[in-house]
């Protein structure tokens, strides 16, 4: 895990997101474009996570 993750996790991945990693990820094949129901599937177990 990277610093800042134990701290704000959805800050943490909103910031990652607004980084470069279009450029990082492959332009095609399966992590080109993720399944909308996995990212759902992420969010899920995240928010599960945070009510612990």
């Amino acid at each position: 895990q990277d610093q800042g993750w134990e701290l704000n996790p959805v800050e943490f991945i909103a910031q990652q997101l607004h980084d470069n990693w279009h450029e990082i990820m492959p332009k095609h094949g399966d992590l080109a474009k993720p399944r909308v129901i996995e990212v759902m599937a992420v969010l899920n177990r995240m928010r599960v996570a945070e009510f612990k």
